[in-house]
């Protein structure tokens, strides 16, 4: 009898069992295995003998081709990074009505387009496997990948923080996660240095700003 495979698609292995070690297996194609790969739609008849007894068994093997696909247009930032995922699986007769995401960092759906949060830095690889309504799988073979980064903190310090007109006023990046800098010294100049010295030429109180870039 047929064993435990209740898929009959194309390109499934279908094993028979046959209750012992012993028996042989001889399929209308000639083929004596018996775990047999299908790789073509059709009827397939498979002639079991053990201990002189001999059983027949048949196999209907659909013509349904399943191909998982997916899409996310968001696959690099910084975190947190909300993706949305599409399916763009395909089947070339009946239907798909079964999704099954993981989205690499433990998180997984079973939603046709979901979408998820990725909150460590980190690289994740993403698959998808469908189901057919007739039972017919496949998966995209993990190859996707998001990629997320650490956040940059800006942060400064000054010296000396107080002075007079033309006084040189030293600026010391402090930050983390940054790699280019953006200096706003509230009177007009601005600087993309990483620790620049700037000259203050009236007198008054001045709020610099820092923006960091990861």
């Amino acid at each position: 009898e047929l064993g435990n495979d209740t898929t009959k698609c194309e390109g499934d292995t279908v094993l028979i069992d046959a209750g012992n070690t012993g028996a042989k297996f001889l399929w209308n194609d000639g083929d004596t295995n018996q775990l047999k790969k299908i790789v073509s739609p059709g009827t397939y008849r498979v002639e079991i003998s053990s201990n002189g007894c001999t059983e027949y068994d048949t196999i209907i093997i659909y013509d349904q081709v399943v191909t998982a696909s997916l899409f996310t247009p968001d696959t690099a930032s910084c975190v947190p990074l909300t993706s949305n995922f599409a399916d763009l699986s395909s089947v070339n007769s009946g239907s798909i009505t079964g999704w099954n995401w993981n989205f690499g960092d433990g998180n997984t759906s079973i939603l046709q387009n979901p979408t998820n949060t990725y909150l460590v830095p980190s690289t994740y690889t993403v698959s998808l496997t469908v189901t057919s309504d007739l039972g017919c799988t496949d998966d995209t073979g993990l190859n996707s990948y998001i990629e997320t980064y650490a956040l940059p903190v800006a942060d400064f310090s000054i010296t000396p923080s107080y002075g007079i007109p033309r006084d040189l006023i030293s600026f010391s990046d402090l930050s983390t996660n940054s790699v280019a800098w953006k200096w706003y010294f509230d009177d007009g100049d601005s600087s993309t240095l990483q620790n620049p010295i700037h000259t203050y030429l009236d007198e008054g109180n001045f709020s610099v700003t820092l923006i960091a870039t990861s």
